[in-house]
């Protein structure tokens, strides 16, 4: 009677997180509207989406790689459309600010409408500006694991080295976040547990998805570890 009382429970409990997934779906809704990416022979673009979430504010995600032989600094310009008039726009850098050759970043761009009407497609423009700076590629993450919590949130739990030659300050942990099909659906980033990292020093990191539907998505994940160490503000030679 017991075993069976549990079990009916269970199943009562699996539909309930179904069934609040399924509303939350009905409200953060992936779309399918037709785009254009217009890109220099240096940047190619890997992959974008456009979502739409529960407050009415649409997102792009996308990734870009640098293929050309030089550091860049790449700037992304997005557009909505319905018809032929605009219904949005956007812009914004990679995620990393500064990619080496052969190196790839996410992107994301908030774009708030100017209309109510279904968007009917999007283009993204991409710019980019050559750097001599040099960041600094001597993080390396050791180890990582991730989990789904009770709330239904997505942790990235790992610890990261510093074995360059330099103490670093502002170290960041950047994820990116993919589903079965390759596509990145969320992009995180969150600063290490200390604030200067000495030579061989060690540190730890979380990175959280705090979406329930994002979260049981994700497939796959790449980390990548970023310093402003060594590096100045200057405008890039476009």
């Amino acid at each position: 009677m017991i075993k069976k009382l549990i079990i009916s429970l269970f199943i009562i409990i699996i539909f309930i997180i179904s069934l609040v997934l399924y509303i939350r779906l009905a409200f953060e809704i992936l779309l399918k509207p037709t785009s254009e990416v217009i890109s220099p022979p240096e940047v190619e673009v890997l992959t974008h989406d456009l979502y739409k979430d529960n407050t009415g504010m649409y997102k792009i995600i996308g990734e870009v790689k640098n293929v050309s032989s030089k550091n860049l600094i790449i700037e992304i310009i997005a557009y909505l459309y319905v018809k032929k008039s605009i219904a949005g726009f956007g812009w914004g850098f990679t995620t990393i600010p500064i990619l080496v050759p052969n190196q790839k970043s996410p992107f994301f761009i908030i774009i708030k409408p100017t209309t109510q009407e279904k968007i009917d497609r999007y283009s993204l423009k991409i710019r980019f500006g050559t750097t001599i700076q040099q960041p600094y590629r001597e993080l390396k993450v050791l180890m990582h694991y991730s989990y789904i919590d009770n709330f239904g949130y997505f942790h990235v739990i790992g610890k990261i080295r510093n074995e360059g030659s330099q103490d670093v300050i502002d170290v960041i942990v950047i994820g990116t976040f993919y589903d079965i099909t390759g596509t990145i659906i969320a992009v995180n980033s969150t600063h290490v547990t200390s604030e200067k990292l000495t030579i061989g020093q060690e540190a730890l990191f979380e990175l959280i998805i705090k979406d329930k539907v994002i979260s049981y998505k994700i497939i796959n994940y790449n980390l990548d570890v970023w310093s402003s160490t060594g590096l100045y503000i200057v405008s890039p030679k476009w």
